[in-house]
């Protein structure tokens, strides 16, 4: 993946994690994996080095989500040279929030 997300707070991530828990870092942005240690060691939880996690765990995660209610939350630009400029302006300042998707116009809405 060329365009990556930056790194996650993991201040906010890791005291919800269950302990024995694994993260799989899905995404690659420059520079070193940072993260605090110390809720590693005292929680036990695992990182799992990957260039894609295992099917198994997509499916774990699928399947978390759809129990939980767990819906994607998208930035939605027109599939449209204007909807485009935005979503590349939105992405280079640093303000796409989660996913940017490009969809056909009738379904623009924004952030889902």
């Amino acid at each position: 993946m060329i365009l990556a997300n930056p790194p996650p707070d993991w201040n906010l991530y890791l005291p919800v994690m269950a302990s024995g828990s694994t993260i799989f870092p899905l995404t690659v942005a420059e520079g070193d994996f940072q993260i605090p240690y110390m809720p590693l060691i005292s929680n036990g939880i695992r990182v799992q080095g990957s260039v894609v996690a295992p099917r198994y765990i997509h499916n774990r995660m699928l399947d978390f989500a759809s129990r939980n209610n767990i819906k994607p939350m998208l930035n939605k630009f027109p599939m449209t040279v204007d909807g485009i400029t935005e979503a590349m302006k939105t992405l280079n300042e640093g303000k796409m929030r989660y996913r940017g998707v490009l969809v056909p116009s009738e379904q623009t809405n924004g952030t889902a």
